[in-house]
C-alpha cells in the first residue's frame, strides 16, 4: 500500500526503526499501520490481537506553525507496556523502555518522502501507569512531536 499521508508514514517509519531497537521477542504495533499478530508489517491483515510485551506507536494528525505555514507539527505516542502477572517486578517493562528511549534521546532522523523531516522533539519524561482490568497492564509513555516542512 502506498503511504500518502504524513501521520501513516511517520508511524511506518517509526515502526520499523523501533522494531529494530526492541528485538524479536517484543511486539510492536503502530496505528496506521496494518499488522499481524507478532507486529509483523502485513498489508493483507484485516484484523490483529495485540500481545505483551509491546510497543504501540500512536500518530496523529498535524497542525501548522502558524496560519498557511510550511512548518507542521505531528504529535505522536510511544506506549510501551507489559501485563503485569506476567512481569510482577516491571523488569520487562524498564528494559524494553530503556531501548526506546535511548532510540528516542539519539535523536532519531526519520527518511520522509511525503514532507521534509526537521526534528522530533521529545516533550518530556514518560508518563508510567497502569490500565485495564484491575489494573494489570503496566506501561511507560512518551509524547513526542516530529516536526517537518512540508512542500
Amino acid at each position: 500500500m502506498a503511504t500518502t499521508i504524513i501521520p501513516i508514514e511517520i508511524a511506518e517509519l517509526l515502526h520499523t526503526a523501533i522494531k529494530a531497537e526492541v528485538g524479536a521477542d517484543v511486539f510492536v504495533y503502530a496505528r496506521g499501520v496494518p499488522t499481524d499478530d507478532e507486529g509483523n508489517a502485513d498489508d493483507s491483515a484485516t484484523c490483529v490481537d495485540r500481545k505483551c510485551p509491546m510497543v504501540e506507536i500512536i500518530p496523529t494528525d498535524g497542525e501548522p506553525q502558524q496560519h498557511a505555514s510550511v512548518l507542521w507539527s505531528y504529535p505522536v505516542h510511544i506506549r510501551v507496556m507489559t501485563y503485569g502477572p506476567h512481569d510482577p517486578f516491571a523488569v520487562s517493562l524498564y528494559t524494553i523502555s530503556d531501548a526506546v528511549g535511548k532510540y528516542l534521546r539519539n535523536p532519531p532522523a526519520l527518511a520522509m518522502t511525503l514532507a521534509e523531516f526537521d526534528a522530533m522533539v521529545v516533550d518530556g519524561p514518560p508518563e508510567m501507569g497502569n490500565v485495564g482490568k484491575d489494573d494489570t497492564m503496566q506501561y511507560q509513555e512518551w509524547a513526542c512531536t516530529v516536526n517537518v516542512r512540508k512542500a
